[in-house]
């Protein structure tokens, strides 16, 4: 299966996203959206609606380890249904994320 020519496409989408400090290193966030497409190029005419939603916990310490390092953790959970007028492109997805940074807290500089 590889990408197709869909034509035209008429969308609506909403989203909303928020997140609250819950202690000073870590912040814990909330998003959904949900978004229909209708492709009516295409006989029959295809409607698609896919509704996707998640919550997430980022950790910061600056200053690692007595340097000049960032490390921030984090990690989510997200959910996404894909619901369309075509039954075998219905699907259900569950994901987990678990993503780690290091930063410079001071960007390096090199020249004059």
């Amino acid at each position: 299966m590889g990408a197709e020519d869909l034509g035209l496409s008429i969308y609506y989408e909403a989203g909303m996203e928020a997140d609250y400090n819950l202690t000073r290193r870590v912040i814990g966030d909330v998003f959904g959206s949900y978004r229909q497409d209708k492709y009516e190029e295409l006989d029959p005419v295809r409607r698609d609606k896919a509704t996707r939603g998640g919550v997430g916990l980022t950790y910061t310490y600056e200053r690692w380890l007595s340097s000049n390092i960032n490390f921030i953790i984090r990690t989510e959970y997200s959910y996404r249904n894909f619901d369309s007028n075509i039954d075998e492109l219905d699907y259900v997805e569950n994901r987990g994320l678990l993503t780690i940074t290091l930063t410079r807290s001071q960007p390096y500089r090199s020249g004059r």
